[in-house]
C-alpha cells in the first residue's frame, strides 16, 4: 500500500497522539495558462477526532445533511436524449407517442419532487470545524503526479490527483472545509500507525460532515449514465412503474410460450448507448473496492457521488438500482454483456453464475450496489446476518489481502461478532485463522459454511451443450479454470478470503439442522486443528456432474452397490418431491419456504429442450435440460435413474410426458420463472448427490464418493467431511432433504446415530 517515499514521510508526518487524525486543507495556488499540470498545494495538520464529534456537527449515519454538493443544483437532465427516435418505435410496431409531452411532464414532476433543489447554507466559521472524508479507489500506480504537502513534494496516483483537482473547485472546500484522505492523512510507511487508524476508520467516516464518493475522471458516457440513473430515480422510482412505462412506450419482444424466460413482453426504448453508459458506470473500479463497504455504511444517504464534474446523490443511485432490480426484465438482456462463456442468444437467468466478464453480471452491477445498501440496514447479531458482508468482502478488491478482514470489522453485522485489532505485521495466514477462530468462539460454527472448495475446470467451445464431447474437443475447445485449492496453507476449518471461489448462489433459508443437539464445544489444538462434536449421519455414494461441460468425465458417478440403495422417501411420489425440493435446497432465492406450486419443477417438460434450457451456443449452460442431459444415468434411491424420472426415451423420441395434470394449470408464469430461475442458480457449481442410506442432497463440487455427511452442534446446515489420516478435512456445506430441521437429534435419541468427537 506504500504510496509515499520514506524521506518525504519523515518531513511531513509527525507521530499522532491518542485519537488524533490528520486533515488536509487545499490551499489557493495561482494558476497560469501555461501550466500543463496544475499545481496542488495542501496543508496537513493533526486534530483530535473527539473534539470534532463533541461539536455535534455530524448527524446520524443515513440522514440527510446540509452538505449538498454544488453539482446537485445543475439544470434538469435531458431525459429525451435517452430514447430512440419515434420513427424507430413505429417501425417496431409500437404506436407513435408524444415524447415532448411526456418529457415535459417528467421535467415538471421531478422538479417538484427533487430534494436536491435549493441552496445549502453554512458559514465560513462553521465550516472550519468540519471535514469531508473522501471515498475512492487508489487506482493504477503508473504516471504519478506531484503535489505539495506542507511545502514538501509528494507523488500521488493519477486518480487521487484528479479527485483533488475536482475537490478544489468545490464551493465548500474553497470556504475552508477540510478533507480526510487515507493515502495522505495516514503515514502508509508506518505499519503501526496504519493499524491504529484502521481501528478508528469507522469513526472517521461516521464523524465526517459528508462522505464524498469519487468514481474517477468523467468519460464520454458519464452524462448519459447519470441522466439514465436520474430518470430511473426521479421519474420511475419503482420496478412496477418501469414495467408500465415499457408496456406503454416500449419495443415488443419475443416471449416463448413454453420457456419461462426472464424477459418481459416489452423492452425499454432506450438508445443502445444508454445501456453502454450504465455498464460503464457499474464497471467503475470504485464499486468493487473493499473499503467502500465500511465507508458507504457510515455515509449519509445524500453523499455526493462524483464522476468527474458530474454529481449525483447516493440515495438516487440506490433508488435507480432498486427500480432496475424490481423490473430488470425490461433491462437485463441489454445490460448484461456477453462473453465466451455465455451464448449471445441465451436467456439471462444464470448470468450471475458465469465465469468470464463477471463485471457485467447483474450481481456485479445493480444487485451489487443494493447489497451494499443493505449492509447499512443490518443490525442483527449472528453469522447468518453477517454472511452477505462476508460474501461481499470475499469478492471485493483489496491492495493488501489482510484488509479482507480488517476492512469489514466496522461494518454493521460484523462489528457485533468479533473484536480484533488490525496488525499489518502479522502474516496473512495467521490473520485468516484468528478471524475464523474468534467468530467460532463467539458465535458458533456457521462460519464453516463459507469454507473454500475447489472446482475442476469446465470446457468452453462454440458448439452447444447437446453436441458430443469429441466434437467439441476437435473444435479446439478450451478449458477454463474455476476454483483451485487454497494456496495459503490454512486448516480446513479456516475461511480463506483471497482464493478464487466458484460463483455459487448462497443458500439463504434459515435451516435448523442442529436443533436439539447439545451445545457446541470446541477446542483449538496446538497443531492448528479444531476438535469438536459431530454426528456422522451418512456417506455420499452417487454424484452428478455439476455441468454438462465439466472436464472430469468421471461424473456422473455411481458408487458400488448404487442400485441397492434404498429409497428413504418410501415411494416414487416421495422421491419426486425430494428431487424438486433438493434442487432448490427447499428454498426460494430470498430464503423463504417455496410454494407448493413449485412442484412444477418435476414436470418432464421442464427438463426438455426449450423447456428450461438457456437456449444453445457457446455457453456454460446451467439450464435444467443441460443438467439432465449429462446426468441421465445418475442412479437415485430405489434404483431409479434420473432419466427415467424425467421422461427421457432415447434418441429420436428423447423427451416424453406432455401431460400437464390439474396442478400444472394452476401455477402462474411468474411461478414458473421464479422456480426455474432459482433451481438453475442453486444447481450451478454444485452436485446432486445420493447417500448410502437413500437420501438426496446438494453440495459443493469438491465432494467425492465416500465423503461423510455430518451434522455439527452450532452449525445450521450439515457439512461434508473427508477422513484424512487420523483426522478429518472439511469439504463444504451440504443440503440434505430430510436432515435440515432437527431430524438428527431425533436419530440420536433413538440410538440410530451417536455424537462423536472429531478433529478437523
Amino acid at each position: 500500500m506504500n504510496m509515499n517515499t520514506g524521506s518525504a514521510n519523515r518531513s511531513i508526518y509527525t507521530p499522532l497522539v491518542g485519537d488524533q487524525i490528520r486533515l488536509l486543507t487545499l490551499q489557493y495556488v495561482p494558476q497560469s495558462d501555461n501550466d500543463e499540470v496544475p499545481l496542488i498545494s495542501c496543508k496537513l495538520e493533526p486534530v483530535a477526532l473527539k473534539d470534532i464529534v463533541q461539536l455535534g456537527l455530524r448527524g446520524e449515519a443515513g440522514t440527510v445533511s446540509d452538505g449538498r454538493w454544488p453539482g446537485f443544483e445543475q439544470t434538469q437532465p435531458d431525459f429525451a436524449a435517452l430514447f430512440k427516435p419515434k420513427r424507430r418505435h413505429k417501425l417496431m410496431g409500437a404506436p407513435e407517442r408524444s415524447w415532448k409531452k411526456y418529457v415535459e411532464a417528467v421535467d415538471q414532476e421531478t422538479a417538484r419532487n427533487n430534494p436536491a433543489n435549493g441552496t445549502a447554507v453554512g458559514t465560513s466559521h462553521s465550516l472550519s470545524h468540519k471535514y469531508i472524508a473522501l471515498s475512492y479507489a487508489w487506482g493504477p500506480v503508473e504516471d504519478q503526479r506531484k503535489i505539495l504537502i506542507n511545502g514538501v513534494e509528494l507523488d500521488v496516483r493519477p486518480n487521487l490527483y484528479a479527485a483533488l483537482l475536482e475537490l478544489r473547485k468545490s464551493h465548500w472546500v474553497s470556504r475552508g472545509i477540510r478533507i480526510w484522505i487515507d493515502a495522505l492523512c495516514i503515514n502508509q510507511d508506518d505499519l503501526a500507525e496504519r493499524a491504529q487508524q484502521v481501528t478508528i476508520m469507522r469513526s472517521i467516516y461516521a464523524s465526517a460532515w459528508q462522505v464524498v464518493v469519487w468514481l474517477g475522471p468523467s468519460i464520454e458516457s458519464t452524462l448519459l449514465a447519470y441522466t439514465a440513473l436520474a430518470w430511473l430515480a426521479r421519474a420511475i422510482r419503482s420496478g412496477d412503474k418501469l414495467k408500465e412505462f415499457a408496456a406503454e412506450y416500449g419495443i415488443p419482444t419475443i416471449v416463448y410460450d413454453q420457456a419461462p424466460v426472464i424477459l418481459d413482453p416489452y423492452l425499454l426504448p432506450w438508445k443502445d448507448a444508454v445501456f453502454d453508459a450504465l455498464r460503464s458506470f457499474f464497471a467503475c473500479d470504485y464499486w468493487h473496492r473493499l473499503w467502500i463497504l465500511q465507508e458507504l455504511a457510515m455515509s449519509k444517504v445524500d453523499a455526493p457521488v462524483l464522476w468527474g464534474s458530474y454529481a449525483m446523490p447516493l440515495r438516487e443511485i440506490w433508488v435507480a438500482c432498486e427500480a432496475i432490480s424490481d423490473g430488470e426484465g425490461t433491462l437485463l438482456e441489454n445490460m448484461a454483456t456477453k462473453g465466451d462463456d455465455i451464448d449471445h442468444h441465451s436467456s439471462t437467468i444464470t448470468l450471475d453464475r458465469r465465469l468470464e466478464e463477471r463485471h457485467s453480471t447483474p450481481g456485479q452491477q445493480w444487485r451489487h450496489l443494493i447489497r451494499i445498501k443493505h449492509l447499512r440496514e443490518n443490525h442483527g447479531r449472528s453469522v447468518e446476518f453477517a454472511l452477505p458482508s462476508f460474501e461481499l468482502a470475499r469478492q471485493a478488491q483489496a491492495t493488501d489481502n489482510r484488509d479482507k478482514v480488517y476492512g469489514i470489522l466496522g461494518i454493521p453485522g460484523v462489528q457485533q461478532l468479533v473484536t480484533m485489532t488490525p496488525n499489518y505485521e502479522v502474516d496473512l495466514t495467521k490473520v485468516y485463522i484468528e478471524f475464523t477462530r474468534k467468530i467460532i468462539m463467539n458465535e458458533g460454527l456457521d462460519i464453516l459454511r463459507l469454507v473454500h472448495s475447489p472446482v475442476k475446470p469446465v470446457m468452453l467451445s462454440f458448439f452447444n451443450a447437446d453436441s458430443p464431447r469429441w466434437l467439441r474437443k476437435i473444435a479446439n475447445a478450451r478449458f477454463k479454470e474455476v476454483a483451485n485449492p487454497c494456496t495459503h496453507n490454512l486448516p480446513s476449518w479456516t475461511v480463506c478470503w483471497s482464493c478464487k471461489c466458484a460463483p455459487l448462489a448462497r443458500l439463504q433459508r434459515n435451516y435448523r439442522a442442529h436443533d436439539g443437539l447439545p451445545s457446541p464445544r470446541v477446542n483449538f489444538l496446538d497443531n492448528g486443528g479444531l476438535s469438536l462434536k459431530a454426528v456422522l449421519v451418512d456417506k455420499i455414494a452417487n454424484l452428478s456432474a455439476f455441468n454438462i461441460l465439466e472436464a472430469d468425465e468421471a461424473y456422473p458417478h455411481n458408487g458400488p452397490s448404487a442400485e441397492a440403495i434404498p429409497n428413504s422417501y418410501l415411494h416414487l411420489d416421495g422421491l419426486k418431491e425430494a428431487i424438486w425440493r433438493t434442487i432448490i435446497a427447499d428454498s426460494t432465492s430470498t430464503g423463504d419456504e417455496p410454494p407448493l406450486s413449485w412442484r412444477l419443477l418435476i414436470e418432464q417438460r421442464r427438463w426438455a429442450p426449450f423447456g428450461t434450457t438457456e437456449m444453445v451456443g457457446s455457453t456454460i449452460n446451467f439450464g435444467l435440460h443441460s443438467f439432465a442431459l449429462r446426468n441421465l444415468k445418475l442412479l437415485l434411491p430405489g434404483g431409479y435413474r434420473l432419466g427415467d424420472i424425467l421422461g427421457y426415451k432415447g434418441f429420436g423420441e428423447r423427451w416424453g410426458g406432455n401431460e400437464r395434470g390439474d396442478m400444472l394449470e394452476q401455477h402462474s408464469k411468474l411461478d414458473e420463472r421464479d422456480a426455474v430461475s432459482w433451481a438453475s442458480n442453486a444447481l450451478a457449481w454444485r452436485r446432486l448427490i445420493v447417500t448410502k442410506n437413500g437420501r438426496l442432497g446438494l453440495t459443493v463440487a469438491a465432494a467425492i464418493d465416500g465423503d461423510t455427511v455430518a451434522v455439527l452442534p452450532g452449525c445450521t446446515t450439515p457439512v461434508v467431511i473427508r477422513h484424512v489420516g487420523s483426522g478429518w478435512k472439511l469439504v463444504g456445506e451440504i443440503f440434505v432433504y430430510g436432515l435440515m430441521n432437527g431430524e438428527t437429534a431425533t436419530m440420536v435419541r433413538d440410538g440410530l446415530v451417536e455424537v462423536s468427537e472429531i478433529n478437523l
